[in-house]
């Protein structure tokens, strides 16, 4: 072959696109990875200044303001699985979690779930999509980012709305017909339950906990920044009257202390700790409404302002109420369907309504036992190989875990979107260990 034919070969292969390497390709990537960042930091402030954010825009006539963060992630997906046909290549937990979704899509003919609330329960599932984006492309550092910042605007909120009433609290407003909540404003056993600048205080609580997470597990602070940190998310989280969320700051010194220990003294053991210890949290959570009728709990028994009443509703009422709804349109095997539970219920199914404030319950009415395995699965896989690949990173995603499975004992963490982005986080670790190396252009 001669010098030109040879030229010229070169020249017209080089003009070929590449299936893997296109230009356009990384583009497209770039943009999914931008839309999921902006996604994510809509949900962080959607649920930081909540209160705020629904009044002024209700007033102004912008309330829809409020869905901007869901679209961003919606538009990212869409981008992501165009980019996935271009190439032929899609990360397994977006996969695997569409293929879930067309499972229970082609599920709902089958139920009494109409159309309307499968797609509202679609919606409530958009964050996890979010989780799931953000880590498969390599950007988990983004939930990390500006956490002092978050954290101190949320606990400045608390301390705030303790001494003074913030005029968003207790209003409401319409969009599309419906009559939505700006700010809870409400008491319990006589006292005030704070949301700060949040819409609600267990949503004011649940991310000043996720961001003192962050703060604790960053090499970026002193220790003096994170015990003072850790002191006042105590202060604050005990204003807002969460229980839940406050006992589960209260244990998480010993989860921290007890890995360090271990990977410490028996690093090899590190794995097996880290997978037994959340699945002992797994079985509690699960064993919590199973057995809830064999329970007694002494509804007037308290700790400050905590009182043992709401776990008793529970025990008595809620969860048992929640089997029975179960048996409505349902089944063990794949639940009431997309929507069967929770907010669209409320919606749509008024006279069937429960929020199930259980994680495992909330999972069971939508999914049934198909949805748990595929849930509790992805909760303790994957971190063999994230804890030689990334330690530092194994450590945090196991807090999270911890997290949200102590939340999820007695909430159904899944509507709250900055739980429901972590859970994605969580269920994308399970499968795609190696992506949270991935390198994306900007």
């Amino acid at each position: 072959m001669s010098v030109v034919e040879n030229a010229s070969r070169r020249m017209l292969i080089s003009r070929l696109p590449s299936r893997r390497y296109s230009t356009h390709s990384f583009n497209f990537l770039a943009l999914t990875k931008a839309l999921s960042r902006w996604g994510l930091y809509g949900y962080v402030v959607r649920e930081l200044i909540g209160g705020p954010l629904r009044y002024y825009a209700s007033s102004a006539g912008v309330g829809l303001v409020n869905y901007i963060p869901p679209a961003f992630t919606c538009i990212s997906l869409f981008v992501y699985i165009y980019y996935s046909f271009l190439t032929g290549r899609m990360c397994k937990s977006i996969l695997l979690f569409l293929i879930f979704l067309i499972i229970f899509s082609a599920y709902i003919p089958f139920t009494l779930i109409t159309l309307p609330q499968a797609l509202f329960g679609i919606y409530i599932l958009i964050p996890i999509i979010n989780g799931m984006l953000l880590y498969s492309l390599g950007d988990f550092r983004s939930i990390e980012r500006y956490a002092f910042v978050f954290w101190t605007i949320a606990v400045a909120g608390v301390f705030i709305n303790s001494v003074y009433t913030l005029p968003w609290a207790g209003g409401s407003y319409e969009i599309l017909g419906i009559q939505r909540e700006i700010a809870r404003d409400w008491e319990y056993e006589g006292y005030s339950r704070i949301a700060g600048f949040g819409r609600s205080s267990f949503a004011t609580a649940n991310i000043i906990l996720v961001y003192m997470i962050i703060i604790t597990a960053s090499k970026l602070h002193g220790n003096i920044i994170k015990v003072s940190a850790t002191v006042i998310s105590f202060i604050s989280i005990y204003l807002t009257t969460t229980k839940t969320t406050f006992i589960v700051l209260a244990s998480l010194p010993l989860f921290m202390i007890s890995i360090s220990i271990v990977n410490r003294l028996l690093p090899r053991l590190t794995y097996i700790y880290v997978v037994l210890s959340l699945s002992v949290m797994i079985a509690i959570m699960t064993a919590l409404p199973i057995f809830s009728q064999t329970f007694d709990v002494n509804s007037q028994s308290s700790f400050g302002i905590f009182s043992f009443e709401s776990l008793s509703v529970r025990l008595k009422i809620v969860w048992p109420y929640t089997f029975q709804v179960l048996s409505h349109g349902g089944n063990l095997l794949f639940g009431r369907g997309l929507g069967g539970v929770g907010v669209p219920q409320q919606i749509f199914e008024e006279d069937y309504f429960t929020f199930a404030d259980n994680l495992f319950l909330y999972i069971l009415l939508s999914f049934g036992i198909f949805g748990i395995t595929f849930v509790y699965i992805g909760f303790v896989k994957g971190y063999k190989e994230l804890l030689s690949k990334r330690p530092r990173h194994a450590y945090l995603v196991y807090l999270f875990s911890v997290y949200i499975i102590g939340t999820g004992m007695t909430s159904n963490t899944i509507e709250g979107p900055m739980q429901a982005i972590l859970i994605g986080v969580i269920l994308a670790k399970a499968v795609n260990t190696g992506n949270l190396l991935q390198r994306v252009p900007k």
